[in-house]
C-alpha cells in the first residue's frame, strides 16, 4: 500500500516535529478516536510512504488487521482519506491512499460519502471478494491435484511392490532328482516362506545337489525329513544302511535366501 498527499488540496505541513491537520476530524463524532489517531499517524508519514498494516499495528498498538480496516473505512466515509486501485498487468495489486486536508464530503453539516465513492467501494469490495474466491478456488484445485498425484504415486508404488512380490521364480525340473527339489519349493510356499529371487533358488539348488550327492533316495529322505519336522531348510543326512537315512549330527541346515 502507498500513501500520498492530495496534491489538489492544501498540502499537509510537517515542520519542527509538528503537523497541521484538518480541524473537522477532531469534532467529527462519526470518526472514532483511534481512527483520528491513525489519520494523524498517516499525516506524519505522508509523502509517498509505502506501508503495510503491520507498520500501523506496531506503531499504534492495534491488535488486528480487521480493526485497521474498520478505522480506514471511517476515514474514507468521512472524506479524510481516499484510495485508488493499483493494477499490475491488469491484475489487482493493492491501493494508493490519499490524505485530504479539506473534507470534500460535507452535506448538511455532516460528512457523507458520495454515490461515486460508494460505487467505487462496492466495486473494490466485489473485486477483493472475487480475488479471494479465485485464490481459494486455485488453492483447492492445487490441493486436489496434489492429492491425486500422491494417490497415483502410492498406487504405482503398490503396483511395483505387488509385481516384485508376484514375480515368477523359474525352475525347470529335468529329472526325478529335480522333482524332489520342486517338492521342497512347493513346501516353502505352503508355509509362506517362498524364495523371493531367482538367485536364491539357484544357490539353494546347488546346495541341494551337494548334500544329496545326486542320489534320488537321499533327496527324497532329505525333503521328507524337512517336511516332517516343519523345518525351513535342508539338513544333510547320512545313510545308516538298509536304505535308511538319519540327520548327520555334524551338519547344519542349508537354507539360502530366508531374509531375501
Amino acid at each position: 500500500m502507498y500513501l500520498s498527499e492530495d496534491l489538489q488540496q492544501n498540502k499537509l505541513i510537517v515542520k519542527n516535529n509538528f503537523i497541521t491537520i484538518l480541524a473537522a476530524i477532531i469534532v467529527d463524532l462519526d470518526v472514532s478516536a483511534t481512527a483520528v489517531r491513525i489519520y494523524c499517524y498517516l499525516a506524519y508519514k505522508a509523502n509517498c510512504w509505502q506501508f503495510c498494516n503491520r507498520d500501523i499495528k506496531v506503531a499504534l498498538g492495534i491488535k488486528s488487521d480487521h480493526s485497521i480496516s474498520k478505522y480506514f473505512k471511517e476515514l474514507i466515509d468521512g472524506g479524510y482519506l481516499s484510495r485508488e486501485e493499483i493494477k499490475n498487468n491488469g491484475r489487482f495489486a493493492g491501493y494508493q491512499y490519499y490524505l485530504t486536508t479539506v473534507c470534500q464530503k460535507m452535506t448538511n453539516g455532516k460528512n457523507k460519502i458520495t454515490d461515486d465513492e460508494s460505487r467505487m467501494l462496492k466495486n473494490d469490495n466485489r473485486q477483493l471478494k472475487e480475488e479471494k474466491e479465485k485464490s481459494t478456488k486455485k488453492e483447492k484445485e492445487e490441493l486436489f491435484n496434489n492429492n491425486i498425484n500422491i494417490n497415483n504415486n502410492n498406487q504405482k508404488e503398490k503396483n511395483i511392490k505387488k509385481e516384485k512380490k508376484s514375480a515368477t521364480i523359474f525352475f525347470e525340473a529335468k529329472n526325478e532328482l529335480d522333482l524332489e527339489f520342486v517338492r521342497f519349493l512347493d513346501y516353502r510356499k505352503e508355509i509362506k516362506k517362498p524364495y523371493k529371487s531367482q538367485k536364491s533358488v539357484d544357490a539353494m539348488y546347488k546346495k541341494f545337489l551337494q548334500i544329496t550327492g545326486g542320489s534320488i533316495e537321499a533327496a527324497k529322505a532329505i525333503v521328507d525329513k524337512t517336511i516332517e519336522n516343519q523345518w525351513q531348510g535342508l539338513f544333510e543326512l547320512k545313510s545308516s544302511g538298509n536304505g535308511r537315512y538319519t540327520v548327520n549330527s555334524n551338519s547344519n541346515a542349508y537354507d539360502i535366501g530366508i531374509k531375501a
